[in-house]
Formats: structure tokens, C-alpha cells, sequence
């Protein structure tokens, strides 16, 4: 039903939420104003109402307060140009003053039009601190270009955009009503009640405020606003003025209101799929949700989340927590090299398309799925509301009109359609495994039969294995037009693609199932998931589409446009991961490695085809800050730290892919173990990596199940002596000690153990968790490729200036030039010289002849020497300095930035080289003049302009000093409080010097006395907490004697949410932690406190870190004095 007119105004522009209104103070104050004006209604009603309120208060608030800010920029620079062209003539104060003045308010102006482009461009890798406006209309002009829509006649024309509205307002209008489907029936039987009463009612709850406000900064701030044209950044920046309406009305959804028209509406835009697109079947339609819908959509999507891997079928991979693509790339990769496998009927793959299969998905038959996996009525009637009441606009350019709405469907780039697409669609991969267990398929032969897989999903992605028998290729064909039938979905054919082997045994065969399913015949290599499938070795041709990637990414434009900064940025945050979801599953040839960090090179030089010098050899630039280079990492070191990821997830085994690695090719840890002749080029290359991983995992034993030989449970691993026949576990250990010899003798086996060991039997307590395997590289225990990176790669010489040229205060691209002149890497007439150029040298920046070198440009010249002289004055440092490292050295020996002084020594060192290489260009280049005031006026005032950005042009002048940005005491100034009932606990810990802890406890009762205290000092202390030690000796000493405690205060909130397990315990505190959980009764609270009332724990911590002792107290007067009058204190 279409029921608005179309608009079609190339002048107007609809509203869209601008960050740079957030740097006006007034701002908030504006919308405090707006939002608090009255309104009345249901909760999802009054948000709607006051968002379209404040949107309009915006527009205008919008005019009167900025303008037309690029014409103010403009009249701005021309007031500084005059300024400054009278500053030449003639130097008063009054004109410093006002220049100062104008370039504060073109500063204003360039903020708002840099965060401006920012947001059009929508590009998150650029750092702060350089401009790149150039660059950023760049890329909204190859946006605008690629993103416009343009529809051409069947004669080649090009249709005006209100025709092409039209046609797409028809053409989606149709297509998104709902389509008659069959039921279901005995197609979803195979599909199992797997959700439990407890999780429907935690799926049902009603959020809370926490939950809204973490699924509101969960979603991306800057993804393209909906209709409203509110973008994530408004609901994040303004969350202390809305938030009572947004919960409020999250809370009215869950609660059973229809959600709103005006907040379930969205824009549909059209992206072209081909270069001359002739019907609306070209176009990829996506839609631009509202973002207070997708806070409601985040919120059932990360619940959905907590039950997915218990509901989804293991061969899909895609969306589900724990499960990876490249797992189920390297699968396929493993299974289908097996293909040429002679075997009756023939081994074969089908890669299935489906036609615009979000856009297909039928609401009835999902809503059937989620009633048979067990999901209750409730939370079926949230998802229901969530995704039916939907309705479309059509935008062309800047054309929009109509408002239909539809009636299957699910959006993309809404939260949850992901999650509900895989739970649609594993209706489907059940269906398929029972087929492949009830032999209506045949195996695919060379798979591991044990396992089954047939099938391989990733969302709309389908690869399935099988025997080319026919009449399997018709059951196959049958269950996917039932599925067709009863899901909505539509298989395209043509994109669809049957694999073979090109085996002259296979070529009938294929042709004959190519005619039964209608599908394209294919041969390896083929593309599934973005990345190459082959068999046998990686040839280089077969990524010429990664390459093609490559290069796409580093179009000239940007290496144009681009600042060295800029492109240092792009180098590290977008190149360097571009290959790895293709090197995550595959040994790369050395020559794809060297051709990918060549195409890197010459982006970061200008350099074309090689015809340009590298200033700096690419092993340089791939070192570390510390050592010297950029930080942009070897690609082959890359691919190196990604397989050792792969045998990270092929130890812990959880994963399907890690089953069928260890039953294809064996358990490498086996003392005998070699490599099998058959092993695919990433096993062999897993195998190298292999020996780098071992030495850094360890076990947290939970049931006790890995063996007691040959892993490291410990501490260290254990070698199994000769004479034992066979490897107990650990849980048979725990049962009896004693174990039988090969000579048939019974031993006991803790005489052959470590003291680590059997230290550890000694207070072990096995638990119904599974044993887990820890990386101890990372606090947490997970494994990361930086940490495999850190520990494995070569380590180079540190260099003193790594904090001078990169940190916050010094732009990118000053950085980058001052490490390029480090290097000895900038184009003087000395350099090109050296390198085989025949000039003729002349430092432009004297008047007198002189040869141009780094030291004569930049410190000796006649242009420098005023420069550094008047700096040096002001900042009262020695100027005696002849050559560039002895400037240095004078400038930069403190790279500590505790102050505002050291601060200001570092950024004018850099302003001024910068500067003095500005001006020298600006003479050969544009025919400009010798001045050394423009440059001192210049670095003057970009100085003042970081120190006011950054806050330090006023603050501290005292000292200087910076003040800690680290964590402030909470309620400081409040003391300890007496316990209502029973017994508190108070815990405190310090670390001090050489990995030395220490930790003081104190227990008081309610009229605060003290019962019991002491305090414990640890040696190289392991445990991350110092308070750990402590509070499990104190609960062991108050459960011996009796003493009920009834509430343990700590400052140390990590410590708290690893008692409550709100997060994840540190692989090394593990045994400690569960230790004294197992101590705390359950009525006994645990809560966090500020220092100033923890006091006296933290004084006894501080004792036994000075005493190195350990002591307990039990009276008042045992204690210390200063001690004592600290209890004395908090009564």
C-alpha cells in the first residue's frame, strides 16, 4: 500500500545528526532544554514525538549558531592573510593579538568542516591531529560517484531519477508483500525443543538500565542514520539526558507495545551490482534502519546470542559465539581436496546461491522454527514485532518517496537478522544431515565418516559434499525445493555451481548431473567465502583477485592525497588486514608475500612500478616504534602468528574443524609423531609453528581428564618416564597415587612428580568445568597473534626518540617527518647527491652560497639560526648545537612528557623542522621568500593551539606537572563504617618492586573491634592480585575458628567481578579464586570500597611490603602504632 507522494529536490538535504554540534558548549544545554519540554503518550510514543521535536530545534538551532562555517572560513583566512602581510611591514602587539584572534576562530572552522567530511567520508582509520580535508573529498566524491544511482534505457539512456523512483517504489513494493508458502510439516521434525524454561524466562526479562546503555555504545556511533537522521553518536553523547526515555520506551516494547511507525521505518538505497544496470534486479537494496530500532534489535540479538551455539547446528559457522570462517574455509579446503578421489558415482560439491535470501525469508515459517526449537510465545511475539511492523521508503539520490510495508523479509543491517536468518535457515542443514545419516546421500568419500559433514553453511553461503549417484543428486534436489517451498527462498540457478573432478572418469557423470540440476559446472580452483579453494600447493595466479584488492585499496588518489601519516595509518589499520582472512587458511607462496609488501612500499614512497626510490628498506619500516620503524608488520610473520592461532583452536578441540584435523592427520603432541605424507600445505606449515606454542600453554585442570604426562599442568611440562606402561590422568591420580610399571610393580607415582606438582595435588579440587587450556602470554589465557608476534619476532635495538616523534601532542605527519629525518631519509641536495643525482647545491634558506645538508638546513642556515636561537631563549635551553643529533639531544633528551615544559620543548622541535622544510619548498617550489619570522609567528601559534587542544595552556603552572589519568579514589574522605550484623572483612594489597606483593587483612565486628589481623608478603608473586593471598588465608583462618563473616570490603573491583563472575578469571589466579569461593558462604558479601575507607588493610600491606614478613595480630595493641591509630581513626 503506498500512501506518500514522492520528493524529489536536488537543493534539499535531510537532516543527519553532525558531530561537530557536540564541541559547542551551549550544545547540551540546547537539548537539555528541548528534551525536558512536556509531552504526554505511551513510553515508545513520546520518544518518537521528541526526537522529531528536537530534530527540527536542531535545523534551526544549526543556522543561527554556525551559519555558513566554509564561508566564515574563507573570510577568516583572508583576515589572517592581511594581518600577517602587516606584520611584515610593521610589528605592533595590537596586530599579534588580532591575528592570534583570527587564527583562533579559522581553528573553530577547520574542527567543524574536518569532522564534517569525517562523518560524510565515514572512514574511522584516520588518526586526529592531521588534517585531511583534501582526502576526505576525495573519497565522498568517489562515494557520491559509486553510490549514485543510475538506471539506463534499453537504448543506453539514462533515466531521470523521479522514473527511476518510480520504478523501484513498484518493483520493492511488490516484492517485499508476502509470498503463499506450504506448511512446514515433516521438513522441520528433524529439528529438536532444545530451549530450556530458565532460558526463555532470562531471554523474556525486562532489561535493565545497564543493559540498555551497553547495547546503545555497542552499536556503531557512526553507521548511516535512518529516516530520523539521528546517528549513534547523539544517543551516546546526550545518554544522560535521554536515557530515561529510551529505557523507558525499551521497557514498553518488552512489555507488548507495538513499536511506532515513525521508529520502525526505513530507507531502502540502491547500490548497483553491475556497470549498467537496466531493471531493479541490478541494484543491491539496503536499508537504513532508524537507531532507536536497532537498540531494540541489539537488545534481542545479544540475548539471542547466550543460545545460539546450543541451537545451531555445527556445521553453520557464521554469527555464532566460538565458531570461525576461516575454520569452516580451512574445512572445505581439507574436504574438498579430496575431489579426484576414483570412486563410484564420484565425489562431488555443490556451492549454492540464493537469490537475495534476507530479503526472501518467510516470517510464518520462521516463527515455526523458533516454536520448535522450544523459544516460548513471548519472546516469539517480541522477535515478531521487532521485524513485522516495517516500512519502507525508497530513496534515488536525493528522490524519495513512498511508504509501503512489508511482509516478509528480514533488514540487513539490523542486529538481529543475522542471528535469525542461521535460525531459519538450519532447518535446511538439518535436514541435509539427516538425508546424509539415513544414506539418502552418500558419503563424500575421503571425508571423516565419523564426523559426517556433508554440509558446510555460512549464513547464505551453502558448500555441500556428497557422491555424484544420481538418485542422491534427486533427494538432494527434492529437499531443496521443499525448503524453497515452505522458507521463501529462491535458489539462482545460474550462480549456483556444481564442482567436479576434471578427471576423464568424471566428465559424463558431470554433465549428466549438471542437466538434473540446472546448475553451472566448475572446476577448482573456485572462490568460496572470499577466499581461493585449490588443490595441492598455493600458486601465485590463483590470488590475482587479492592483488586486484590490493591495488584497488591504494588507487593513485590516495597516495596523492594522502599524508605520509595519513598513509602510515592506512598501511597499518586497512592493508595489513586486508590478507589476513585469505592467510588465516592458506600457506601463501613467498612470491604473493613479496608482491603484497611491494604494492605496500610503493603506495608508502609514491613510487610506481618501482620507478620511484624507497627511501627506507621495508625490513626498517616493519620494525616496531621502539626500534625504530612504523609498526606495520611483515606479512610473513602475519601468516606465521595466524597458523599459530590455527593450532591454538586445534589443541583446545572444541570445534568441528578441530575434530576432523586430529582424526585426519593425528595428535601432533605424540612423542612419535610425524607429519603424514598426504598433509595439506597449512598442516605442514601448522607443524612448523607448532613448536613456538607449546612452551607457552598451560592447563587449568577442571574434571581432570588430561593425561598426566606430556602436558603442562604444572608450571612445566612433565616428560613420561620409560618405565610407565601407560599416561593416567589426572582425576585417576587424584583417585590413588598409585600406578603400575611396566615390570608390573605399583609406585607411587608423586616420587616421579615435580614439586610444582605435587604441590598442587596436594590442594587440588576437581570440578564439573572442563579442563582449559591457557596461553600464558596473555593475562586472560586467550591466545593472540600480537603476543605469538611479540615473543617470536626479532627484537632490535631500542631507540631514545620513539616517545618524542609519536604521541598525541606531535601531529602524525610531523611525527612521520621527524622519523624520516632520523633515518637520513628526506630529499636534500647532500642526500640526492649521495644517491647518484648531478646537481648543482644551494640552500635556499641563506643568501650567501652555502651546500645544502640536514645539519646546514636545519640548524646552521641563516633561516634557522634566529628560529632555534629565539625557542631556545624562551625556553631557556642551551643553543650551542652545530649538527641535527646534537639539536636533538639539546631538545628532546627528555622523552619522559610529565610536564608542560617537556611537552613544549618536543612540539616545537618538531613545528620548527617542519616549518624550515615548509618554507624551503615553499622557495623552490612557488618562488616564495626568506623569512624566518613568518616561521617563528607560525610555530608560535600552532603551539598555543596544541597546548589550548590539549588543555595545558593555563593549567598547572605551577609545577608543570600533568595531572595521573588514572582511576580517582570513589567517595573519598568516607571512612570505614561498622558492619550492621556479624563480622567485616577488610582486604587490601600492594605490589612493589621485582614482581614482590604484599596483602593485609583485618576483621572487626559490629562494634568495631578488632578480631583478627595480619598481613603476608610474597616473593616474585604470580597471582595478579595481591589481595588474592590474603583473603583466601583469611577465610581459611575464620572457617577454622568459627567466625561468620558476613561482609569482605576491597578496593579492587576486578576482584569483586571475578568473585561474582561477571568476568573472566586470569589463567593464573584460577586455582585461587575458585579456591576462595568455595570459602565465601553464599549469604556473605563482597563489595567495593574507596581507599579512604579501607585504610587500615591497605596500612598492613604496606607494612608487611616493608617488613618483607609475614605476621599475624590479635589485639589492638600488637599492632604497629601508626597501624593502631589508623583502627583507632575509623571508630
Amino acid at each position: 500500500m503506498l500512501i506518500a507522494p514522492s520528493i524529489c529536490n536536488s537543493s534539499s538535504t535531510p537532516f543527519r545528526f553532525q558531530r561537530m554540534w557536540t564541541r559547542h558548549e551551549p550544545f547540551l544545554d540546547m537539548v537539555t532544554e528541548n528534551w525536558s519540554l512536556p509531552c504526554s503518550g505511551q513510553p515508545m510514543n513520546i520518544l518518537h514525538f521528541k526526537l522529531k521535536r528536537l530534530r527540527g530545534a536542531l535545523k534551526d538551532w544549526n543556522w543561527a549558531t554556525f551559519g555558513d562555517f566554509r564561508k566564515a572560513k574563507i573570510q577568516h583566512q583572508h583576515e589572517i592573510d592581511l594581518l600577517e602581510a602587516d606584520l611584515q611591514t610593521n610589528w605592533r602587539e595590537d596586530i599579534c593579538i588580532s591575528l592570534e584572534e583570527a587564527r583562533s576562530k579559522l581553528q573553530v572552522c577547520l574542527d567543524h568542516e574536518e569532522l564534517l567530511l569525517q562523518d560524510q567520508a565515514r572512514i574511522d582509520w584516520v588518526k586526529d591531529g592531521d588534517r585531511n580535508s583534501s582526502f576526505y573529498h576525495a573519497v565522498i566524491k568517489v562515494k557520491n560517484n559509486s553510490s549514485r544511482t543510475m538506471m539506463f534505457d534499453e537504448d543506453g539512456t539514462i533515466l531521470k531519477d523521479d522514473v527511476v523512483l518510480q520504478r523501484a517504489i513498484d518493483h520493492f513494493s511488490d516484492f517485499f508483500q508476502a509470498v503463499p508458502s506450504t506448511n512446514p510439516g515433516e521438513f522441520i521434525d528433524c529439528i529438536p525443543s532444545l530451549i530450556s524454561e530458565e532460558q526463555n524466562r532470562c531471554l523474556c526479562a525486562m532489561p535493565s538500565d545497564e543493559e540498555v546503555e551497553q547495547a546503545v555504545r555497542a552499536l556503531n556511533p557512526q553507521s548511516a542514520p535512518g529516516p530520523d537522521g539521528f546517528t549513534g553518536y547523539f544517543y551516546s553523547h546526550c545518554w544522560l539526558i535521554i536515557q530515561h526515555d529510551v529505557v523507558a520506551a525499551v521497557r514498553d516494547f518488552f512489555l507488548g507495545t507495538k513499536i511506532p511507525t515513525g521508529i520502525s521505518t526505513a530507507n531502502i538505497i540502491l547500490f548497483p551490482k553491475v556497470s549498467k544496470p537496466t531493471s531493479c534486479q541490478d541494484f543491491r537494496p539496503i536499508s537504513l534502519s532508524n537507531f532507536a530500532h536497532k537498540i531494540l534489535s541489539k537488545i534481542l540479538s545479544d540475548r539471542l546470542a547466550t543460545v545460539l551455539p546450543l541451537i545451531i547446528s555445527r556445521e553453520q559457522t557464521g554469527f555464532v559465539k566460538g565458531r570461525s570462517i576461516h575454520e569452516n574455509i580451512s574445512l572445505a579446503h581439507e574436504i574438498i581436496s579430496n575431489i579426484d578421489k576414483k570412486i563410484t558415482g564420484g565425489n562431488i560439491a555443490i556451492k549454492l546461491d540464493m537469490s537475495k535470501a534476507y530479503d526472501r525469508v518467510s516470517w510464518r515459517f520462521l516463527i515455526k522454527v523458533l516454536h520448535k526449537l522450544g523459544f516460548n510465545w513471548t519472546w516469539i511475539d517480541l522477535i515478531y514485532r521487532a521485524i513485522s511492523n516495517c516500512w519502507y521508503s525508497v530513496t534515488v539520490n536525493r528522490c524519495r518517496g513512498g511508504f509501503f510495508r512489508s511482509g516478509r523479509g528480514l533488514r540487513q543491517g539490523d542486529p538481529i537478522s543475522p542471528a535469525l536468518f542461521i535460525i531459519a535457515h538450519d532447518a535446511l542443514s538439518r535436514h541435509i544431515s539427516n538425508l546424509s545419516l539415513g544414506r539418502h546421500i552418500k558419503n563424500f568419500s575421503g571425508r571423516i565418516d565419523e564426523l559426517n559433514i556433508s554440509h558446510l553453511f555460512y549464513a547464505d553461503d551453502s558448500l555441500i559434499f556428497m557422491n555424484g549417484d544420481i538418485i542422491c543428486v534427486e533427494a538432494l534436489m527434492h529437499a531443496l525445493q521443499k525448503y524453497t517451498d515452505i522458507s521463501g527462498q529462491v535458489i539462482n540457478y545460474s550462480k549456483s555451481s556444481l564442482i567436479t573432478s576434471q578427471k576423464p572418469h568424471m566428465s559424463v557423470q558431470a554433465d549428466i548431473i549438471a542437466t538434473a540440476t540446472g546448475f553451472t559446472k566448475a572446476a577448482l580452483p573456485i572462490l568460496y567465502l572470499g577466499v581461493t579453494l585449490f588443490r595441492g600447493r598455493a600458486k601465485f595466479h590463483y590470488f590475482q583477485e587479492l592483488i586486484n584488492k590490493f591495488e584497488k585499496k591504494l588507487s593513485g588518489w590516495k597516495s596523492r592525497l594522502l599524508s605520509f601519516g595519513g598513509k602510515i595509518t592506512l598501511l597499518k589499520s586497512v592493508l595489513t588486514s586486508l590478507p589476513i582472512h585469505s592467510l588465516s587458511v592458506i600457506k601463501a607462496p613467498m612470491k604473493l608475500l613479496k608482491k603484497l609488501e611491494s604494492i605496500m612500499a610503493n603506495f608508502l614512497w609514491n613510487a610506481k612500478d618501482n620507478h620511484r626510490r624507497h627511501w627506507i628498506a621495508w625490513d626498517k619500516v616493519c620494525r616496531t616504534l621502539d626500534e625504530g620503524g612504523l609498526g606495520v608488520r611483515s606479512l610473513f610473520q602475519i601468516m606465521n602468528a595466524l597458523h599459530a592461532k590455527r593450532c591454538w583452536a586445534f589443541i583446545k578441540g572444541e570445534s568441528l574443524w578441530a575434530q576432523y584435523m586430529y582424526r585426519k592427520y593425528g595428535d601432533p603432541r605424540d612423542a612419535h609423531y610425524s607429519t603424514p605424507t598426504f598433509s595439506s600445505p597449512l598442516w605442514r606449515n601448522m607443524m612448523k609453528v607448532l613448536p613456538k606454542v607449546t612452551p607457552h600453554l598451560q592447563w587449568i585442570i577442571g574434571r581432570g581428564n588430561i593425561p598426566i604426562w606430556g602436558t603442562n599442568w604444572c608450571g612445566i611440562e612433565i616428560d613420561n618416564p620409560p618405565r610407565f606402561r601407560y599416561n593416567p590422568n589426572i582425576s585417576q591420580i587424584m583417585q590413588s597415587h598409585r600406578v603400575r610399571t611396566r615390570s608390573g610393580r605399583y609406585v607411587d607415582i608423586r616420587q616421579y612428580l615435580p614439586p610444582a606438582a605435587t604441590a598442587l595435588l596436594a590442594t587440588l579440587v576437581l570440578t564439573d568445568e572442563p579442563d582449559q587450556v591457557c596461553w600464558t602470554l596473555e593475562h586472560h589465557g586467550e591466545f593472540t597473534t600480537k603476543s605469538y608476534w611479540e615473543y617470536n619476532r626479532h627484537h632490535f635495538p631500542t631507540v631514545a626518540w620513539r616517545n618524542n616523534f609519536w604521541n598525541k601532542y606531535v601531529p602524525p605527519r610531523i611525527g612521520a617527518f621527524l622519523w624520516r629525518l632520523s633515518h637520513n631519509a628526506i630529499p636534500v641536495d647532500e642526500r640526492l647527491t649521495g644517491i647518484g643525482f648531478k646537481l648543482a647545491s644551494k640552500c635556499v634558506c641563506c643568501a650567501m652560497p652555502s651546500r645544502e645538508t640536514l645539519d646546514h638546513l636545519f640548524v646552521n642556515s641563516e633561516t634557522a639560526k634566529p628560529i632555534w636561537s629565539h625557542f631556545a631563549q624562551s625556553l631557556n635551553i642551551p643553543n650551542e648545537a652545530d649538527t641535527i643529533s646534537k639539536l636533538g639531544v639539546s631538545w628532546l633528551h627528555d622523552n619522559s612528557l610529565h610536564n608542560k615544559k617537556v611537552i613544549s620543548k618536543n612540539l616545537i622541535f618538531g613545528l620548527c623542522i617542519w616549518e624550515i622544510w615548509k618554507q624551503r619548498n615553499k622557495i623552490i617550489f612557488d618562488n616564495g621568500k626568506i623569512n624566518h619570522l613568518d616561521i617563528i609567528t607560525r610555530v608560535s601559534f600552532a603551539w598555543q593551539d596544541a597546548l589550548r587542544i590539549h588543555k595545558l595552556d593555563n593549567a598547572h603552572a605551577g609545577t608543570g606537572a600533568i595531572p595521573s589519568s588514572g582511576s580517582m579514589d570513589i567517595g573519598n574522605g568516607h571512612g570505614w563504617t561498622r558492619p550492621g550484623g556479624g563480622l567485616k572483612l577488610n582486604i587490601g594489597g600492594i605490589t612493589g618492586d621485582e614482581h614482590n606483593t604484599a596483602g593485609g587483612m583485618i576483621i572487626r565486628d559490629h562494634n568495631g573491634d578488632m578480631v583478627l589481623a595480619s598481613h603476608k608478603f610474597c616473593t616474585n608473586g604470580t597471582h595478579l592480585l595481591p589481595e588474592c593471598d590474603i583473603l583466601l588465608e583469611a577465610l581459611q583462618i575464620s572457617n577454622s575458628n568459627n567466625l561468620q563473616i558476613m561482609c569482605i570490603e576491597t578496593t579492587n573491583q576486578k576482584l569483586q567481578s571475578y568473585l561474582h563472575g561477571t568476568s573472566n578469571t586470569p589463567w593464573a589466579t584460577t586455582y585461587i579464586i575458585r579456591a576462595i569461593k568455595s570459602l565465601i558462604a553464599s549469604d556473605t558479601g563482597v563489595f567495593v570500597i574507596p581507599r579512604g575507607a579501607n585504610g587500615v588493610a591497605q596500612a598492613l600491606a604496606t607494612a608487611a611490603l616493608s617488613t618483607k614478613v609475614d605476621k599475624s595480630f590479635s589485639h589492638t595493641f600488637e599492632l604497629p602504632d601508626w597501624i593502631g591509630q589508623a583502627v583507632a581513626a575509623d571508630l
